[in-house]
């Protein structure tokens, strides 16, 4: 009997096995755990695609030939789900033919390990999927950055209901604020303040006129 979930302590990247021999599952999960990964273990496409609805993995490794839903089926499906983050496939397979990589490509398999394969090969398909995987995550993390930033243009480069009387700005929650305030929060400006010569003559006539002799510096 497969053991469904390793215990074994990994370094933070989660591989769901889809593997309907018990014999072929329990060795790579034996491999898997001696590089430390946190493993679940699928016994059919069905049974992955319910875990993966409620609990995401980086990395899928699946068998090809399986009994009612092949590998290629699985990771099409996979592709279809609505998932937070990419999921790496990997498709196991004695296949090697030229037209069975096309159609395992063509469904959206990252990379194919040929049976029989060793723990160094496995070892190489996997450092690569994780490096793979990095460099999604910071595409998507600035693509968030990107996102947050095209907002904020956005919000200054709208309607902002503006107060006639005190030139205070509305934000789109209803709530009003200071001038300052508002652009502070919504962009890198910041502010140095002084007096317009309409304001230095209506407050300080004096210095104004003072200045107003000495002309500009």
């Amino acid at each position: 009997m497969v053991s469904k979930e390793s215990n074994g302590m990994s370094e933070g990247v989660d591989i769901l096995v889809v593997e309907d021999s018990s014999v072929q599952a329990r060795y790579l999960l034996m491999l898997l755990e001696k590089d430390r990964y946190r493993v679940k273990v699928a016994q059919n496409g069905e049974e992955a695609l319910l875990i993966l609805k409620n609990r995401l993995f980086s990395i899928v490794i699946t068998d090809w030939v399986m009994p009612t839903m092949e590998g290629p089926d699985l990771i099409k499906k996979i592709r279809s789900l609505d998932l937070k983050r990419y999921v790496y496939t990997i498709l196991l397979t004695s296949k090697n033919t030229k037209d069975d990589l096309v159609k395992g490509m063509e469904a959206g398999a990252d990379d194919f390990l040929t049976k029989p394969y060793d723990a160094d090969e496995l070892r190489v398909r996997l450092r690569a999927g994780e490096r793979i995987l990095k460099l999604e995550k910071r595409l998507a993390e600035h693509n968030a950055q990107l996102e947050s930033a095209l907002m904020q243009v956005k919000k200054l480069s709208g309607l902002l209901p503006i107060c006639s009387a005190c030139k205070n700005i509305r934000d789109d929650k209803g709530y009003w604020h200071r001038v300052e305030e508002y652009i502070r929060e919504h962009s890198e400006a910041t502010f140095t303040h002084g007096f317009c010569p309409d304001c230095m003559e209506k407050l300080y006539p004096e210095i104004y006129e003072s200045m107003k002799d000495r002309g500009p510096a």
